[in-house]
């Protein structure tokens, strides 16, 4: 092999990498969901899709756990899963981090209800 075909396959790898790494792979060994948003940069699109009552309920149905908060608060007394969620690496708010048996996601929260719905399933 070349040196020019060893540095392609290495950069090839690197951006699998990135690319499947990101949005997903969490599992602390119980379904939940954690949403992270500041508070004081409230988008109404965003709020209505992390205050819906629709993703809440599936995550209730099935068993799960579901908190929203800001990333400033205090979470020393709270429940582990949302202290352990909580170090889960995130770029924007507002960031959904999502604990499920089928993979986990963490990414930024969707733009829409269905899509919300479809992340924490």
């Amino acid at each position: 092999m070349t040196k020019t075909k060893i540095l392609n396959s290495i950069v090839i790898i690197v951006l699998l990498i990135a690319l499947l790494g990101s949005g997903s792979g969490v599992w602390i060994g119980k379904y939940c969901v954690l949403v992270l948003e500041e508070t004081s940069e409230r988008d109404t699109e965003q709020l209505n899709v992390i205050q819906s009552q629709v993703w809440r309920d599936y995550v209730k149905e099935h068993g799960g756990e579901w908190r929203v908060l800001d990333p400033d608060a205090d979470i020393s007394e709270d429940k582990d899963w949302v202290r352990e969620l909580s170090t889960v690496p995130r770029t924007v708010a507002p960031w959904i981090v999502v604990s499920s048996r089928s993979g986990g996601y963490s990414g930024p929260v969707p733009k829409s209800i269905d899509a919300m719905l479809e992340v924490v399933k």
